[in-house]
């Protein structure tokens, strides 16, 4: 539920979700979502830009103590076993890293 709440601070959750012609800017529908018997109100999740996305992704990781955030690195390799999952990344200086399992 915080994730949801988080989603509705924002304004990507909404109960009225329209769809509008490009070209000429009319409405072409309009559903309310409160007025269905079959989905739970507020249950449209709006587009958002990925700059919006990564900062409450970021806001959410940062909550979580064995999460180590890595700018400018690639993964290389991600391997699940019965003892955890290992992710094998690439640094910006090319310099190959491995994460403990998790």
């Amino acid at each position: 539920m915080a994730w949801r709440r988080t989603l509705a601070r924002v304004g990507w959750l909404a109960p009225i979700s329209q769809f509008w012609d490009r070209t000429s800017g009319t409405l072409i529908a309009e559903f309310d979502q409160r007025c269905s018997r079959t989905t739970p109100p507020i249950v449209m999740l709006r587009p958002c830009e990925q700059v919006k996305t990564a900062g409450l992704l970021l806001e959410r990781l940062r909550g979580f103590a064995n999460v180590e955030i890595m700018f400018g690195h690639a993964a290389i390799d991600l391997q699940q076993s019965q003892e955890g999952v290992r992710l094998d990344v690439r640094g910006p200086r090319a310099q190959p890293l491995t994460a403990a399992p998790i």
